[in-house]
């Protein structure tokens, strides 16, 4: 059992020494390769360390294990068994176990003394980083905050969690995976703590215009809202909450290219499996987006054309257009003018009730009809674009599309005497104003 209390009454040379720390990286990889004696290869070593964090006792047995088995073979066992395949001998013993040694903590008087200390870990377990103790009252539940509260000094005096110089509240990699295998978060804890952390990813995917991203206090903060969000796809917490948790973080990926698209994946498996065809068919609309950044593998246009077909299915008439609008980037252009004329009446009749889409469906006919060769056909989508943002302006950059759209037909069809008259340049000399504009 590790601890960071002295025993009492013992006189202790100065200065203190510290507690045992996991490895610094190189040290980890001496130690490894002193005990395994057998070459491995680097970035699967690297992976298979950075798993354990470093910790001795881990490196330890996973150098043993590695003396008959190669490192890339031992990352694939790590993901199916975790902490339980760390042992040697007969592993029955603090140093033959890892599960031994960590239950012996978990076990110990002081610990059980507490019985909000396993639930604490359990939270805390959660998160590859940790919270900041101010994140915990935020995180909790009122009835709960003060037990939770006396419970950490307990888990930091047995060394089951620590501060870290970032002030985050961390437990060591293989002491969450123990804790996640088996300690069940509580209901009564899980509810406060994946609001909190599923309203975090909404407010960093609402400000992310006004905050950076890549500073790395949020990029651990990130990392632990996708932890969060996985645990809750995997554990079966509130499905619907958690797909459209997952859902944010993916945006987020897309966006701003932060935290990780993987989640998703486990979101889109639940969503087909709940029968939950709005989220099914959102799903499938992210990760055609996220094919088209190039982040993961897929047939976007085969993706937009399934999500389409879910929306289709439950009469979401917005969901229909905007997979729709989506699809004709990727269509050959007689296709994609068939598919807007389409949808022509849907927008029309729609626009009463929802009119976000008419502006975006008028402006993307106008430029499929210029690409044709149907010059009059444009103007008039360019010129109605400019009206209706004048009756429900959304964005100044589509008037000042359709304005140079105008100007560039006009020079086009009036050949160069035209594109010199009053009206060309006047529109060139808005669009050239309003794309200088920020956008509001």
């Amino acid at each position: 059992m590790r601890g960071t209390e002295l025993p009492d009454g013992v006189y202790w040379s100065r200065p203190l020494l510290r507690p045992l720390q996991p490895l610094q990286v190189l040290a980890s990889r001496q130690t490894f390769m002193a005990i395994s004696d057998d070459p491995q290869d680097e970035s699967s070593l690297s992976a298979l360390l950075e798993q354990v964090e470093h910790v001795p006792l881990a490196v330890n047995l996973l150098a043993n294990l590695a003396q008959v088995e190669p490192c890339d073979s031992l990352l694939r066992r790590w993901d199916a068994e975790k902490t339980t395949m760390l042992q040697r001998a007969d592993g029955t013993t603090k140093l033959t176990s890892l599960d031994v040694s960590i239950s012996i903590s978990i076990q110990s008087p002081r610990v059980q003394a507490e019985p909000a200390a396993l639930e604490l870990l359990s939270l805390l377990s959660v998160l590859k980083h940790g919270p900041l103790d101010t994140d915990l009252v935020v995180m909790t539940s009122d009835t709960r905050r003060s037990s939770l509260a006396a419970a950490l000094p307990v888990l930091l005096r047995t060394a089951l969690c620590q501060r870290m110089p970032t002030g985050r509240l961390h437990v060591l990699a293989p002491i969450r995976q123990f804790m996640l295998k088996n300690y069940q978060l509580s209901e009564a804890l899980a509810r406060p703590f994946h609001t909190h952390y599923f309203s975090l990813a909404d407010l960093l995917l609402k400000e992310r215009g006004l905050i950076d991203l890549s500073v790395p206090f949020l990029l651990a903060e990130m990392d632990d809202i996708i932890a969060a969000a996985r645990h809750a796809l995997q554990t079966g917490y509130e499905p619907r909450s958690s797909i459209n948790g997952a859902l944010a973080i993916g945006r987020l990926y897309v966006t701003d290219a932060v935290g990780s698209p993987d989640v998703l994946f486990d979101a889109l498996r639940i969503a087909q499996a709940q029968g939950f065809h709005d989220l099914h068919a959102k799903c499938l609309d992210l990760w055609a987006g996220l094919v088209m950044a190039g982040a993961v593998p897929g047939d976007s246009l085969e993706l937009w054309h399934q999500a389409r077909m879910l929306f289709e299915k439950i009469g979401d008439v917005d969901g229909v257009i905007d997979m729709t609008l989506q699809s004709v980037k990727l269509l050959p252009l007689p296709a994609a003018l068939a598919s807007c004329e389409q949808i022509r009446p849907l927008v029309q009749s729609h626009t009463s009730r929802s009119s976000k889409f008419l502006p975006r469906f008028v402006r993307d006919l106008g430029y499929l009809y210029q690409r044709a060769g149907r010059s009059r056909d444009a103007l008039d989508c360019f010129h109605n674009l400019i009206a209706i943002e004048r009756q429900l302006p959304t964005d100044p950059r589509a008037t000042a599309f359709a304005m140079y759209r105008i100007a560039d037909i006009e020079s086009d069809i009036g050949h160069f005497i035209r594109s010199h008259s009053p009206t060309s340049r006047a529109h060139r000399s808005s669009a050239q104003r309003s794309f200088a504009a920020p956008s509001c």
